[in-house]
């Protein structure tokens, strides 16, 4: 795996969040309009909003990964920065885990 791919994958995942944000921003707006009338699909933009939030916060968590290792790969980041930044990202990405579950668990079943 080359600096190359590690820059890509930063770059698109950094990406695919702000599309993410955005779209998680209209489809939450589109929701709390739909919640007022009586046929619309409400819950199912709620859903929406949701799953993009979880797109979001994955593809943080991956962008901020790589964006350390390529930095490390580089030789710009110190090696216990990257450790530390690394482990953070490992007790976020579990804290993510457990907060994706406690949605998925909440979530109303179609």
């Amino acid at each position: 795996m080359g600096t190359a791919f590690l820059h890509l994958i930063a770059q698109w995942a950094g990406a695919t969040s702000i599309v993410a944000l955005f779209g998680c921003i209209v489809a939450f707006a589109l929701a709390l309009q739909f919640s007022r009338q009586p046929f619309a699909p409400a819950a199912a933009a709620f859903d929406l909003a949701r799953r993009l939030a979880l797109l979001g916060g994955a593809a943080v968590i991956v962008a901020s990964s790589a964006s350390t290792l390529y930095w490390w790969w580089r030789g710009v980041a110190a090696g216990a920065a990257v450790v530390a930044i690394e482990a953070g990202l490992a007790v976020a990405t579990l804290l993510f885990t457990v907060a994706v579950r406690a949605l998925n668990a909440r979530a109303p079943r179609a």
